[in-house]
């Protein structure tokens, strides 16, 4: 393997959005458990600091670790999988188009939860409407 492969790999990670392990792994949101291991056995041996001269490969190396635990606990995972899943149909509630970006991307992430934090506002407001009018 190249050292500039090593490098461009250390650099995609530490580039990818911090609270997205996907994007952090290279991996779509419909990932399987063992895609998850896969990716991070490929990519952790690319930037493993004993192989890769890169002066922020440690730090590569741990946030690959952080986004493998992430996506390996069922609970996290449902939780941003929920997120994704609410933001789809927040699309359709707002008559919006879907969300067009790079799913993995923190662009993606950003609409996501803009159009999640829509949702939230349009709910509190009908709530509070339909207690201060008093009907149900």
């Amino acid at each position: 393997m190249r050292d500039v492969d090593r490098e461009n790999e250390v650099h995609r990670i530490l580039g990818a959005f911090k609270l997205n392990p996907f994007e952090q792994l290279g991996l779509r949101f419909d990932a399987s458990v063992e895609d998850v291991k896969k990716a991070y056995r490929k990519s952790s041996l690319m930037v493993h600091p004993d192989k890769c001269k890169h002066p922020k490969a440690q730090d590569a190396f741990e946030m690959l670790g952080q986004a493998q635990q992430q996506l390996n606990n069922e609970e996290k995972m449902k939780e941003l999988l929920y997120v994704l899943t609410l933001a789809q149909g927040v699309s359709s509630l707002l008559g919006k188009s879907p969300v067009r970006a790079k799913p993995s991307s923190a662009l993606y992430l950003y609409k996501v939860h803009y159009r999640v934090s829509m949702l939230e506002q349009m709910m509190t407001f009908s709530l509070c409407v339909r207690l201060f009018i008093g009907k149900p």
